[in-house]
C-alpha cells in the first residue's frame, strides 16, 4: 500500500474540503488517511480540550469511512505548535494536505500563513485546498521552468494527469512581452521538447498543451489554473534569517488560490 495521506484537520469548511479531496485521492491510489487534529498549547491544555479534540477527529473518521468504505482511516490527535506538529507528520507520508480559506490577488511578502510555512518545510509535497471549488474543471497546470524544481513539477504533474485521465497543460509566463525574440523563441522550444519528454509522452495516452500567458510567473498561473483540476508548483527552499520560506511565485499562488494546488520541492517522495 501507497504511504499514508497525512490531512491536518479542524472543525472549519477548509478542513472539511480538505479531507473530502484527499480521501478522494486515497481512493484512486489505495492509500490511507491519517486524520490529524493539532490542540495548540499556546494556552494550557485542559481535559476538556483533549477530549473535544478527540470527539472531533472520530466524527471526521466515521463521515469519511462512510463516504469512502474502501479507504483505511487512522486518527492521530497531537499536542504542540500547529505547524511543527504537522510537519514532523508529514515525515513519511506521500502527501500533506491542508485546506485554506485564502482568496484574493496579494502579491510581496506576507507573513503568519500556516499553509505557507506547511509548504515550506514539509518533509513531503504539499496540497493546499481552498474552502469552496466550483464549476467543471479539467487539466493538470503546471509551470514551464527548466530549473531544478520546475522539472521536478513536471515529472509530478505529468503522473496526476495521467493517473485522473487529464491533459496535462504545460504553461509558460512571459512577464509582459506579447512577441517573442529569436532568442526566446529557441529557448521556448528548447524548455517545451525536454518538459514533452519528461512526460512519457511516446508512451503513454497523455495529452500535452502548451500554453503562453504575457504576464508574470505568478498571475499566469493563478490564471491558467481558474478552471484546472489541480495545480502543481515546483519551489525550491529558501532559508531567510533561519526560517525556510518558499519562493516568490509560489508564495503568490498559494495567497491567491483558486483551485486545489500542490507544492513540490527537489526530491520529494511521491
Amino acid at each position: 500500500m501507497p504511504a499514508e495521506i497525512v490531512v491536518g484537520v479542524d472543525d472549519t469548511s477548509a478542513s472539511l474540503a480538505a479531507l473530502h479531496w484527499a480521501c478522494r485521492r486515497a481512493e484512486s491510489l489505495g492509500s490511507g488517511i491519517a486524520l490529524t487534529h493539532v490542540v495548540d498549547d499556546e494556552w494550557t491544555v485542559s481535559a476538556a480540550r483533549a477530549a473535544e479534540a478527540e470527539l472531533l477527529l472520530v466524527r471526521l473518521a466515521d463521515e469519511a469511512a462512510r463516504d469512502f468504505p474502501g479507504t483505511l482511516v487512522r486518527i492521530s490527535q497531537r499536542i504542540g505548535n500547529v505547524s511543527i506538529e504537522l510537519l514532523r507528520e508529514s515525515e513519511g507520508a506521500s502527501l500533506l494536505v491542508v485546506g485554506t480559506h485564502k482568496t484574493g490577488f496579494v502579491q510581496g511578502r506576507v507573513f503568519g500563513s500556516r499553509s505557507m510555512r506547511l509548504a515550506a518545510g514539509a518533509s513531503s509535497p504539499v496540497a493546499v485546498i481552498p474552502e469552496w471549488v466550483s464549476g467543471a474543471r479539467s487539466g493538470v497546470v503546471v509551470g514551464l521552468d527548466d530549473s531544478i524544481a520546475g522539472r521536478e513539477a513536471i515529472r509530478f504533474a505529468s503522473a496526476e494527469a495521467d493517473r485522473l485521465g487529464e491533459d496535462l497543460v504545460l504553461l509558460l509566463a512571459t512577464g509582459g512581452r506579447h512577441h517573442h525574440d529569436d532568442e526566446h523563441d529557441a529557448r521556448y522550444l528548447d524548455l517545451t521538447t525536454r518538459a514533452l519528454r519528461q512526460t512519457g509522452q511516446v508512451s503513454t495516452d497523455l495529452g500535452v498543451r502548451i500554453r503562453t500567458i504575457a504576464r508574470p510567473p505568478g498571475v499566469a498561473l493563478v490564471d491558467a489554473a481558474a478552471d484546472a483540476t489541480l495545480l502543481v508548483v515546483g519551489s525550491s527552499r529558501r532559508h531567510i534569517d533561519g526560517v525556510t520560506a518558499l519562493g516568490p511565485v509560489t508564495h503568490d499562488v498559494l495567497f491567491n488560490i483558486g483551485t486545489p494546488t500542490i507544492v513540490v520541492h527537489p526530491n520529494d517522495p511521491r
